[in-house]
């Protein structure tokens, strides 16, 4: 089945929704830390970016495990930002993580923010307008020998046909198939790139900058 464009999508506008969002994301910590390891396993340290960073909790993660990484936090919602600075602070690392509230489609901000280490974004894909001009901005804005790391849901043919609704099924039909993440890769020349199926909704897209010789 053919991709369906992501709707525009709001950022959270009320404190509360932006709690709650919280806490149910806090249950889903088992799948969180499984990403982290990931990140971690690569061997990066240094200055990291986070794209729709949510309520932080991946990057509390990161920031706990990592001594010697510098971390900014990337969201559109500047209600989300102030959870997200409400929970950093609960767990005493505030002075680790820079929280900016902006869009990964702003490549004015990105290219202010600098050069990364290491860039990753969980569940936020889907909803990019344009995510080879994403992918692209954020490939360039790794260092060289950086990694850009991306989980995200990903589209299932079999899913159009059960008689079932729910807010998670327009996510997973904006989503990609591992296919045409490939041929986006492809058509921007980047060729050092692994990507697996997670699961049976998931995907982790793990792409390096080779240095130039």
């Amino acid at each position: 089945m053919k991709r369906k464009q992501p709707q525009n999508t709001n950022p959270l506008n009320e404190i509360e929704d932006a709690r709650k969002y919280l806490e149910e994301s806090l249950k889903r910590n088992f799948f969180y830390s499984l990403i982290a390891k990931h990140i971690i396993s690569v061997g990066q340290n240094g200055k990291f970016l986070e794209i729709g960073s949510g309520p932080c909790i991946l990057t509390t993660m990161l920031a706990n495990e990592l001594n010697d990484t510098r971390f900014i936090a990337l969201d559109m919602s500047e209600e989300m930002n102030t959870v997200a600075r409400e929970y950093i602070k609960e767990n005493n690392i505030e002075n680790k993580i820079e929280i900016i509230t902006g869009s990964a489609e702003d490549e004015i901000l990105l290219n202010k923010l600098g050069k990364f280490d290491l860039i990753y974004s969980t569940f936020a894909m889907h909803h990019w307008q344009d995510a080879k001009k994403i992918i692209n901005q954020l490939y360039k804005s790794l260092n060289p020998g950086g990694y850009l790391i991306i989980y995200d849901l990903i589209r299932v043919w079999w899913l159009y046909y059960l008689p079932l609704k729910c807010a998670f099924f327009p996510c997973l039909r904006s989503s990609f198939k591992i296919k045409e993440i490939k041929n986006l890769l492809n058509v921007l020349n980047i060729n050092h790139y692994k990507i697996q199926r997670k699961y049976l909704f998931f995907q982790g897209i793990e792409i390096k900058k080779i240095q130039q010789s």
